[in-house]
This record gives structure tokens, C-alpha cells and sequence, in this order.
């Protein structure tokens, strides 16, 4: 089963909705409070989280994750686009 935390609730669903087509188990939260009480109550195989979150960033989910789940598979994605000066 796979987690995916994105507070775009379009691009959360849209997203999920991809992953089933190709045949996984999907669970979705809007952020991290969410995922971590998902990752408290399931069995998971990777977690998929957004960079930018309103309670937090994906970098602070995946400390947490890292604690408790010190090998879980996660992939950190953003929307937004970074620009060099």
C-alpha cells in the first residue's frame, strides 16, 4: 500500500487515481498530521509527500518518518519551480 500526502486535494486525487490504474492500494492525506496517523494504523510500502504543506514540509514528514520507520521507501515531489540567480 502507498501513501501519498499532498494538500491539493486535485493533485492528491489525480495522482492517486493514476497509482490505482497501475494496480497499487493507495491511501491519501492531506498533510502531515494525516499521513503520520495513516503511517501509525497501516502497513505501508512508500510514502509519496509533497515538498510544501501548510502544517510542515515534506523534509519535516520525512524526519518523522525516519524516526519511526527508519527504512520506509519515500519520494519527496514539489509543484513549485525553483529559479537560480
Amino acid at each position: 500500500m502507498i501513501l501519498f500526502v499532498d494538500d491539493n486535494a486535485g493533485s492528491r486525487q489525480a495522482f492517486a487515481k493514476i497509482i490505482r490504474l497501475h494496480g497499487h492500494e493507495v491511501m491519501e492525506a492531506a498533510n502531515a498530521t494525516e499521513a503520520l496517523k495513516i503511517l501509525d494504523s497501516f502497513q505501508l510500502e512508500l510514502v509519496i509527500t509533497d515538498f510544501v504543506m501548510p502544517d510542515g514540509s515534506g523534509f519535516q514528514l520525512i524526519a518523522h518518518i525516519r524516526q519511526k520507520w527508519p527504512n520506509m521507501p519515500i519520494l519527496l515531489m514539489s509543484g513549485y519551480t525553483f529559479h537560480r540567480r
